[in-house]
């Protein structure tokens, strides 16, 4: 009984607490993003949540550089943007890999970078949304959603 009580207590708390999300159809996911667009990510930077200045950004971050290939909904009006997203999965963060293209549903944060000295609205994905590799496929089927729901 003994061993049995020491087995539990030691599996027990080695166990950690993996991400968990809520999944939306592509409908509700385009309806709660603030933009969705394709594009390709061209670089990536870690910082810690100190250095973001964001209470709403507890753990460590990946800032992603992505050069837009098309917006499906938003007003996004740059060629390159950046987005945020936590550096793990277990935290439901969206692991990107830099080359590759994807498609991406973002929601808005505030927050400030260490290096600046003004708040702006930093733009955040997660494992949680319906951000994926980018299909031909689902473009189409997006696109034919935002125009039938008048988003641009």
């Amino acid at each position: 009984m003994k061993n049995l009580f020491l087995f539990l207590v030691l599996f027990v708390s080695n166990i950690s607490i993996a991400c968990s999300c809520i999944s939306y159809g592509r409908e509700k996911s385009l309806d709660v993003a603030e933009t969705v667009f394709s594009g390709k990510i061209i670089s990536k930077k870690i910082f810690s949540p100190r250095e973001l200045q964001n209470p709403s950004f507890t753990t460590t971050m990946i800032r992603y550089t992505v050069a837009i290939f098309e917006v499906y909904k938003g007003k996004i009006q740059t060629k390159t943007l950046e987005i945020y997203s936590e550096a793990d999965g277990a935290s439901c963060g969206y692991l990107f890999q830099v080359g590759k293209k994807y498609t991406i549903y973002t929601f808005a944060k505030n927050g400030i970078e260490s290096d600046e000295s003004k708040l702006k609205k930093m733009l955040y994905t997660n494992a949680c949304t319906r951000t994926k590799l980018f299909d031909q496929t689902e473009s189409k089927e997006i696109k034919s959603i935002c125009k039938t729901k008048g988003y641009s």
